[in-house]
């Protein structure tokens, strides 16, 4: 019986990394810096930094650390560009928005903070949505890139941007929305469910977002499956019950 316990308890061990699941402290309890976090580094949000060289037109996704001299590395950090892409769907990523706001705003009236709260736990309806901010340190190079993502278009975008599981299965863009007011940033919405199935589950280890805006930016970034388990389900789509 001790031998059989032993065995059992090693094969837990073994197979609950696999199926741990997330416990997120309560988002109303996030402080700033956890809520900024969940929005810029997280299983659902990752940053990818690309750097403006020589040419204007290209951009050249590579780390600043270890290129050329140190007046080109300062350049380089001059010049780079921040995407933050994020799995917008994900309530994580909603209610670190709305956590924001209202750590930023006092005095919030009843009927505002009950939907504000509504918006931070609601379950998207039929689409993987990612979002893709725009940050750095000089205006110059980010103002070029959002002129790039204001004046593209879902018809232009649906045959260059899909969403890829780790089984090599796509689904391609349904929709995209320009960066509006909202701070939310371009918005790639794509379909929960293919051939009737639903697309993101965590049978699968990883989801990759690919998308080519013009000749000058491409976004390329892998989110892993497992780390996005939160209570038992992949927090990313709606819930499948």
């Amino acid at each position: 019986m001790k031998r059989l316990l032993i065995v059992i308890l090693a094969f837990y061990l073994a197979v609950s990394p696999a199926v741990a699941q997330k416990k997120l402290k309560p988002w109303q309890e996030w402080s700033k810096a956890e809520a900024e976090k969940v929005l810029n580094e997280s299983p659902w949000a990752h940053p990818q930094v690309d750097m403006e060289l020589t040419d204007p037109n290209r951009l050249n996704r590579s780390r600043i650390a270890g290129i050329g001299n140190e007046e080109t590395r300062t350049r380089l950090n001059a010049e780079r560009v921040a995407y933050y892409i994020r799995i917008y769907s994900a309530r994580p990523i909603r209610q670190a928005f709305i956590r924001l706001l209202q750590l930023q705003q006092k005095n919030i009236d009843p009927e505002t903070l009950a939907r504000m709260n509504a918006f931070a736990e609601k379950q998207p309806e039929d689409s993987i949505v990612l979002a893709v901010n725009v940050d750095g340190p000089d205006t110059k190079p980010i103002e070029k890139v959002m002129q790039v993502l204001r004046t593209e278009s879902t018809g232009t975008l649906r045959s260059v941007s899909y969403l890829e599981r780790s089984d090599g299965k796509r689904v391609y863009l349904r929709e995209y929305v320009p960066p509006g007011r909202d701070g939310v940033g371009a918005r790639f919405i794509f379909p929960r469910k293919l051939d009737g199935q639903p697309f993101l589950t965590s049978t699968f280890s990883s989801i990759r977002f690919i998308s080519e805006l013009g000749s000058s930016i491409k976004f390329d970034m892998i989110f892993k499956v497992k780390e996005m388990i939160v209570d038992g389900e992949v927090v990313a789509a709606r819930a499948q019950r």
